[in-house]
């Protein structure tokens, strides 16, 4: 675990990218993004690697998370979606929403359920407050784990 004072130097280097973070609430390090593409029903590597934060927010009163990418300068921020779609399993955290599906392949099989059981917790304690606007999210079929793991493989991640 991060001590106060790294949590702090996290929270504040956050803030300078995203208003209104009040909280770190779990973190995960060395974790990979790939997106399932439809049409040629494959998983692209986003060339995307870094530590995984979830937060909390003052204003709006909508948690989320962000990568830090430790290979661009390119980060990926989601707002908090509550009628996202999510698997966890083995290494892998596998979350459709706004009409994609991204994969997030941890190094710790432990942050991956952690981050996975803190992320659907913060979805339906969100969609229950009077925050939660309507959605008319669809999802498609779902994904194949053994496909990404076997992506991940390949690039050696």
């Amino acid at each position: 675990m991060e001590s106060n004072i790294e949590m702090i130097i996290n929270l504040n280097s956050l803030l300078a990218d995203i208003p209104h973070i009040s909280n770190i609430l779990g973190y995960a390090n060395q974790v990979a993004v790939y997106r399932f593409d439809e049409e040629s029903e494959e998983w692209e590597y986003l060339e995307m690697k870094g530590t995984l934060f979830v937060y909390s927010r003052s204003y709006p009163l909508k948690p989320g998370f962000v990568i830090i990418n430790k290979l661009s300068p390119k980060d990926l921020t989601e707002p908090n979606t509550p009628s996202a779609e999510m698997i966890a399993e083995h290494c892998f955290l596998i979350c459709k929403y706004y009409g994609s599906t991204y994969g997030f392949m941890f190094q710790d099989y432990f942050d991956c359920i952690s981050i996975g059981y803190l992320l659907k917790d913060l979805w339906k304690e969100f969609e229950n407050s009077p925050d939660y606007p309507s959605s008319n999210y669809s999802s498609s079929e779902s994904s194949d784990e053994e496909e990404l793991s076997d992506v991940a493989s390949e690039e050696n991640i």
